[in-house]
């Protein structure tokens, strides 16, 4: 057994790891320890017992046991498949993998909404200081229609594991932590969320840093010829902004 307390005082989260005789993962635990987290993390268990039952092109954990009281809240999942490491992001992803996640969207909601439905626009548009992101996203109007599906919303971290490293003709993959997953998301959310994660070392090495200028135009560029083009993008980078999303604030230029 293996406990890792890193940052606990920004998650508030403890994380435990079982292994076997011969140094095999066998399950993680994530133990909740502020009321935030504990919402987290009951959030997750709910997900991932729905998604127990879906058919998807990619391994989910599975829940192992969940526990919640007034000390904290408890999720033990399976780990990944052993073979399966971190996935590396400079080699993307395959669109079957981000068809999938948006799939999971349910048939009844709808497929599109206006820009007004999203109500934490308007509050993320003030925090952008960035003003190659803020040009855009100014441009778009409460009435402009924008496609919307499942979404992950946290795919940048290190949450995407594959063998991709070994069998590029054939790879497996697993997707942990769905503690933000939402039913309802811009888009182009978890594409978004995945380019920023491609470019983490970009945005935060200490000599050097990406400006958040040039870095703005690289992603508009990435976006340009997507579904929905730099506005789509733009509307999913406010809400991984909206979300606490690190890169995102960095890309829209704000400072803590």
């Amino acid at each position: 057994m293996a406990i890792l307390m890193h940052k606990i005082e920004q998650n508030g989260r403890v994380y435990a790891f079982e292994f076997d005789g011969r140094g095999g993962l066998l399950t993680v635990e994530k133990i909740a320890l502020t009321n935030d987290a504990k919402i987290g993390v009951a959030r997750e268990y709910a997900v991932l017992l729905k998604l127990d039952s879906a058919v998807l092109p990619f391994q989910v954990p599975r829940v192992v046991n969940f526990r919640d009281s007034k000390q904290a809240c408890m999720l033990c999942v399976s780990a990944a498949d052993s073979g399966l490491s971190i996935h590396d992001k400079s080699k993307g992803l395959p669109d079957l993998l981000f068809d999938a996640i948006a799939s999971l969207r349910p048939m009844d909601f709808p497929a599109v909404l206006p820009r007004s439905t999203f109500e934490w626009f308007d509050v993320s548009l003030e925090r952008v200081t960035n003003p190659v992101i803020r040009r855009v996203a100014r441009e778009i109007t409460s009435d402009h229609m924008f496609a919307v599906c499942a979404a992950h919303c946290d795919l940048g971290s290190e949450n995407v594991f594959s063998n991709a490293e070994v069998q590029p003709e054939n790879p497996k993959f697993a997707v942990i932590d769905w503690e933000l997953f939402t039913e309802t998301a811009p888009a182009m959310t978890d594409r978004v969320g995945f380019w920023l994660g491609q470019h983490h070392r970009k945005f935060k090495r200490e000599i050097g840093a990406w400006d958040s200028k040039v870095a703005a135009s690289h992603f508009l560029n990435t976006f340009r010829d997507a579904p929905g083009g730099i506005a789509a993008a733009t509307l999913a980078l406010l809400g991984l902004l909206n979300m606490g999303n690190d890169l995102a604030e960095r890309l829209c230029g704000v400072t803590k």
